[in-house]
């Protein structure tokens, strides 16, 4: 497993959690070329022997997490975004770390979502706190490869069909 600096980790939805359930019912609803198959991501800002460093948005705010290679490699998959590995990895975990965790941001994407298609226009709310798409999606831009325009709502859905795409996954 080749995994570097600047990799995104899709962890796999787990169908046990009723929360990412019935979000993801309601996402998929609006997409239902998503498979459902990952529902959280991270950027990856460190690798060592002892595995993965991960700037997680989780409870509690964003935070370093480590995972092990086995871990990685039973429950996630991993994409390349970037062209070559970020300079700015410190930079953006100070930036980052510790910014809390938006616990509405799921539901404001779903109802953004809902109105761009009615007005074809891109709503968003910025704002002081991140979920895991919005933080990964913060990471590329922060160095150098947007993923979604500025003022889009980040789609776990439409995330996942960019990273298969560019990595010959779909």
């Amino acid at each position: 497993m080749n995994i570097q600096v600047g990799n995104i980790i899709a962890f796999k939805r787990n169908p046990k959690d009723p929360v990412s359930f019935v979000l993801g019912w309601l996402l998929w609803l609006l997409d239902r070329d998503w498979d459902r198959k990952h529902w959280h991501l991270a950027p990856v800002i460190k690798v060592s022997l002892a595995g993965v460093w991960v700037l997680d948005a989780q409870r509690g705010g964003a935070k370093e997490n480590l995972y092990s290679f086995d871990y990685i490699a039973q429950y996630c998959d991993v994409f390349q975004w970037l062209d070559k590995p970020p300079l700015e990895v410190k930079a953006f975990i100070k930036v980052y770390k510790g910014m809390p965790y938006d616990f509405g941001a799921y539901f404001g994407t779903i109802f953004f979502e809902i109105i761009r298609r009615v007005t074809g226009r891109w709503y968003r709310v910025h704002d002081q706190e991140v979920h895991c798409w919005e933080l990964t999606c913060l990471a590329m831009r922060y160095w150098g490869k947007p993923m979604v325009d500025l003022w889009e709502y980040p789609l776990i859905s439409t995330i996942v069909r960019n990273l298969r795409l560019l990595n010959g996954a779909w």
